[in-house]
């Protein structure tokens, strides 16, 4: 009997090792970075890899630690938002580049909204998100989509863009986003703002942790013939 009991206790325990990556919460993009490979979930989808690649010659850096990630949405609508509160001014030029992949469903269509930007004289915002399909973008982040199948979706100022593609079960993204003053002069700025990504994904037909559990009780069907066997020789001596 403490063998079975032991055997149950495995089914109980595989099922949470089968998924022990953390569930997406509000943080910023320098604490998404530290999940790594693992990332995190938003329903069965995972987001993993964050980081930020080298940006433009001469542009200053907004710091992942001032960009806050929220999640959203769940296994059929997965969906991060992007804010960066920072404003150019005077000649600035001020720019975010954000790589992630998203993976765990199949997935068909991508979309992005930016909101709550402003400018004014020669100030401009602007956000182009680089999107590689069932592969992945070298370091740069937006070149060399390992699957050649890339494209873009681009914004200028507040606004919204999509587009829709056959099933594919990976994507690589890039948002190159930024804040140019547009020039010297106390007129020229450009603040914000709040980048929306969007995806619509079809569940898989079976998700990974349960594959672990027909594992599980076939292992206890083993351990209970051996022990079916262990009592016909002990009653036959």
């Amino acid at each position: 009997m403490k063998t079975i009991g032991f055997g149950l206790a495995a089914i109980i325990c595989i099922a949470p090792f089968a998924s022990a990556t953390p569930v997406c919460t509000t943080g910023t993009l320098a604490t998404y970075e530290t999940l790594g490979s693992t990332g995190c979930t938003i329903g069965t989808n995972t987001v993993f890899g964050f980081n930020v690649p080298s940006g433009t010659s001469g542009a200053t850096d907004i710091a992942s630690a001032g960009i806050q990630i929220m999640p959203s949405g769940g296994t059929t609508s997965p969906t991060l938002e992007f804010t960066a509160s920072s404003m150019a001014a005077n000649g600035d030029l001020l720019e975010a580049l954000i790589d992630y992949s998203i993976s765990g469903n199949d997935y068909t269509s991508d979309s992005i909204t930016l909101a709550g930007t402003s400018s004014s004289g020669n100030g401009a915002v602007t956000d182009i998100q680089n999107y590689c399909l069932g592969g992945s973008f070298d370091s740069s982040g937006v070149l060399n989509c390992s699957t050649g199948k890339t494209g873009d979706l681009l914004l200028l100022g507040n606004g919204s863009d999509s587009t829709s593609f056959a099933a594919t079960p990976f994507l690589n993204v890039t948002h190159d986003f930024t804040l140019d003053s547009g020039g010297v002069g106390i007129a020229n700025t450009a603040s914000g703002g709040m980048i929306t990504d969007s995806y619509k994904a079809s569940p898989a037909a079976i998700p990974e942790p349960r594959m672990f559990l027909p594992v599980a009780a076939g292992l206890l069907l083993v351990m209970l013939r051996n022990k079916k066997r262990s009592f016909a020789k002990e009653e036959g001596k």
